[in-house]
């Protein structure tokens, strides 16, 4: 059996600045992402193409686990009936899917690549940002999901290691939902966000030298967050400023068909831990 391709992803919830229903209990984040994902949810994107949730299968600590996703399409085909010896045409149904593994505690999901879905995986995570929206819940409480991709850091990283100085450094913000978000940029910043009724923002800073160590743990902060960064950056004494930033592929490995379930989502969760702090894995 082949390997499969899994790619990294962080679900965010985000929720209004006002209650749509002032006297109903609040729900953690957490929560929400767990009951949208037991609710196999559906989607009719159009007529005869629908996308679906299904094969929930939740691991002991009942917070994780892996669920399908694919999308139905019915199609008619002519074909030769045996019995009545007619030449008949018949409407058939093929519901390609793919499996993702999900973490509600940290909100990851890893999502398995399929290209019958698609190229990649971005199309399959909008997918989940749209069937998760659509679940009652989130729905009736105005809340913003997005799917997005938590980008390898390292090279981008390395960059701001080895260049002279950096000159201007930006970074995206959305609406307050991830547990760790640093105190000193994406926390604050997404706060602002919300109370204003922005999607994302940006903030940039810039400056002779800027300081390496901090523009690192933003860039951490920002990467596990699911946001971008960019940065102006000299190679070398009386050089001209030149732009990098952060992009490429998510956070991604391979593993056999026959892979153990939790095995897979274990070695995710150490990865994403590594993007976060850097300390672990071997990374910077």
């Amino acid at each position: 059996m082949s390997d499969i391709m899994y790619e990294m992803y962080r679900v965010k919830f985000i929720k209004p600045s006002q209650k749509r229903l002032p006297f109903d209990p609040d729900i953690p984040t957490e929560e929400l992402m767990l009951r949208a994902i037991k609710y196999k949810p559906s989607l009719s994107v159009r007529k005869g193409y629908s996308w679906h949730v299904g094969n929930v299968t939740l691991f002991h600590n009942a917070k994780s686990g892996f669920f399908a996703i694919g999308r139905t399409t019915k199609a008619t085909q002519a074909k030769f009936d045996v019995s009545s010896k007619n030449f008949i045409e018949e409407v058939q149904e093929n519901s390609p899917y793919t499996h993702v593994f999900f973490d509600c505690e940290i909100q990851l999901v890893l999502i398995g690549k399929n290209s019958i879905l698609g190229r990649g995986t971005e199309g399959t995570a909008n997918k989940i940002e749209q069937l998760f929206r659509s679940v009652e819940e989130v729905h009736n409480r105005g809340i913003t999901v997005l799917v997005k991709p938590v980008l390898d850091p390292r090279g981008f990283i390395q960059k701001i290691h080895d260049c002279y100085a950096v000159k201007k450094f930006t970074a995206w913000f959305t609406g307050p939902n991830p547990l760790d978000a640093d105190e000193l940029f994406q926390k604050n910043l997404s706060v602002f966000a919300r109370e204003a009724g922005a999607d994302e923002g940006k903030a940039s800073v810039q400056g002779s030298e800027l300081n390496k160590d901090v523009l690192v743990e933003v860039t951490r902060s920002t990467v596990a967050t699911g946001n971008k960064a960019s940065a102006s950056i000299v190679d070398a004494p009386n050089q001209r400023s030149h732009g990098i930033k952060l992009s490429g592929d998510p956070v991604k490995a391979s593993f056999p068909a026959s892979s153990h379930p939790q095995s897979i989502l274990e070695y995710f969760i150490k990865a994403y831990h590594s993007v976060r702090s850097g300390h672990e894995n071997g990374n910077n």
